[in-house]
């Protein structure tokens, strides 16, 4: 089984996980065809039911700007965080890149509720500030919504997971 694939969740227009991580599919709601002139979607799925698409098969998760899914009530982190366990293969990463005025990104609001809800592992969450040209260069990252304008995300959070 190959552990080194990663998984971009909301890819939205871009080629993020192509670019900066090596075996990186694709993945985002069909309606994106309508909102990008290109794409590079490898799968078009639910983020909240990407486990009912892939089992077991990546190291990591990576989500970009999220925008209308993601990390922004208890309810919705707890649904996603178990949507993605179960993409991943034990141990392995969620990458977290986003500006930190964007609601969808606030995992570490959430992650005492995400651990109670997921008792079985251990979960370790890492955040910092970020200069995304600088960490990420000559890659323009976009808003998705609605408007597609330019953005400079500013906090890279990382969440290590294994089983206890």
């Amino acid at each position: 089984m190959n552990t080194t694939k990663k998984l971009e969740l909301g890819a939205g227009c871009g080629n993020f996980g192509k670019i900066f991580y090596p075996e990186c599919l694709l993945t985002d709601l069909e309606n994106i065809k309508n909102e990008c002139k290109i794409h590079y979607i490898d799968v078009f799925c639910d983020a909240y039911k990407v486990n009912e698409v892939f089992q077991n098969e990546f190291s990591a998760v990576i989500l970009c700007n999220p925008y209308k899914y993601g990390f922004h009530t208890r309810e919705k982190s707890i649904e996603l965080f178990s949507a993605i366990i179960g993409v991943l293969y034990l141990p392995a990463d969620i990458f977290l890149i986003y500006h930190h005025k964007n609601r969808f990104g606030t995992i570490g609001f959430f992650i005492s509720d995400i651990q109670k809800a997921h008792p079985e592992l251990i979960i370790e969450l890492s955040e910092e500030e970020i200069d995304s040209a600088t960490k990420f260069p000559n890659y323009t990252f976009y808003q998705t919504d609605d408007r597609l304008l330019p953005t400079k995300p500013n906090r890279l959070t990382k969440v290590k997971i294994s089983q206890k």
